[in-house]
């Protein structure tokens, strides 16, 4: 070997790379002039979830001597980990090896550096890794709860495991997947049903988190009206009357700070107390009126984040979800299941004609609720590799763009 290329592989080692497989001194000859694209595969979601040795999301297992590739110190977002043994021999052009797994990583750009993928192939399954305490931000999960920053509550934020199967197909999907998970929940809720009621600790911290929020924008508005209609006393009464509500939401919420399911009984006495707290809010006139902060709170975020965790725990174990919980979104997470999913080998779906010919197509996969990831300007995410890098197994020359073109 090399001084340079000992070089190279000292570095890549150092970054979580792994060791890079030396080069044939012999370059290997293309025998077309194009990409191969060979036969192709969807990658669907297995439900009721059952292992079936690849799955999409979650965390990947990785033998002991194997890192978790990183850059500039955080972790990449893992996507994919493939059983080569499950997948036809012909995709790809039937070039891959047939055995072990790909296991596939992927960082977004910034504003400093375009986006990268990494792509192992170990031959050993090794353990399933956790989720590392400083997981990327990159990690979109489809989740309009913005309050991940908060000491002590960014370990639930964990990607949800879902197995898949690997079936011989092409069938194309739009850039964005199917939101079918969006499209089942939002004004299809009842907070007063017990099925959307908080189940575990930080649904219910978030429910209050909504209410929160709520008020302290009605504050803002209270502050920023100038009608002579209404006096400066009567506008600061206000103010006072809701900051006070907020100290007794803030309470409620420290009720919560131990992790857990909560009873739907528990639930339930929880949300009914917190639908008879009232607050003022200025309507356009003289009159300041009491509402009910649950009539009245935008809770979108707070069931963005009902779904995802319960999602979650449904992946990890059905039988901790509460069943009144698992039978509002089973029949969601079937459609979405049955409807969104990934591919490998094959053409590209939906890019720009510029990017049609990047080489081997190894994964595709939608930005899509399911599977809790957004790329580019909701597009799919298409991870590539020259044809004569596959042949010799240079994985670390893997290229990624969305189908809009990155």
């Amino acid at each position: 070997m090399s001084d340079t290329s000992k070089s190279l592989e000292e570095l890549f080692q150092r970054v979580g790379l792994g060791r890079v497989k030396p080069r044939p001194e012999k370059p290997v000859v293309r025998t077309t002039s194009g990409p191969i694209h060979g036969g192709a595969c969807r990658l669907v979601c297995k439900f009721p979830p059952e292992e079936t040795g690849s799955w999409l999301s979650g965390t990947p297992s990785l033998p002991s001597s194997v890192d978790w590739p990183t850059f500039r110190g955080e972790h990449l977002t893992f996507l994919a980990q493939i059983n080569l043994r499950d997948v036809p021999r012909d995709t790809w052009g039937g070039l891959h090896p047939r055995n072990g797994w790909f296991v596939i990583f992927y960082r977004e750009e910034d504003e400093e550096c375009g986006p990268l993928v990494r792509l192992l192939h170990t031959k050993e399954l090794g353990s399933l890794r956790p989720v590392p305490k400083k997981y990327p931000a990159s990690l979109r999960l489809g989740c309009r709860y913005d309050r991940r920053g908060t000491e002590g509550e960014t370990e639930f934020f964990k990607p949800a495991k879902w197995p898949i199967q690997i079936i011989p197909d092409n069938t194309p999907q739009s850039p964005s997947g199917s939101n079918v998970i969006g499209d089942g929940l939002h004004g299809n809720f009842d907070i007063l049903q017990s099925r959307w009621q908080p189940f575990e600790t930080h649904t219910m911290n978030a429910m209050i988190d909504c209410l929160i929020s709520t008020i302290e924008g009605n504050i803002r508005n209270l502050r920023a009206e100038d009608s002579e209609d209404v006096s400066k006393l009567s506008r600061q009464s206000s103010i006072d009357e809701c900051q006070s509500v907020i100290v007794q939401l803030r309470d409620r919420r420290n009720r919560h700070s131990d992790t857990g399911l909560i009873p739907g009984e528990v639930a339930a006495r929880e949300v009914e107390d917190l639908a008879a707290i009232t607050y003022p809010r200025l309507y356009a006139g003289p009159t300041v009126e009491p509402i009910s902060t649950l009539r009245h709170a935008n809770l979108f975020e707070y069931m963005d984040l009902h779904e995802y965790l319960a999602r979650q725990t449904y992946l990890q174990t059905p039988s901790k979800l509460r069943s009144d919980v698992r039978e509002a979104y089973e029949g969601i997470w079937k459609r979405a299941a049955e409807t969104v999913f990934g591919h490998i080998g094959g053409s590209p779906n939906y890019v720009m004609e510029a990017y049609e010919d990047r080489g081997i197509k190894l994964l595709e996969m939608p930005s899509n609720k399911i599977f809790g990831l957004s790329f580019g300007d909701v597009s799919n995410l298409i991870v590539s590799i020259d044809q004569g890098d596959f042949e010799r197994e240079d994985w670390i020359s893997c290229s990624v763009y969305d189908s809009h073109g990155i």
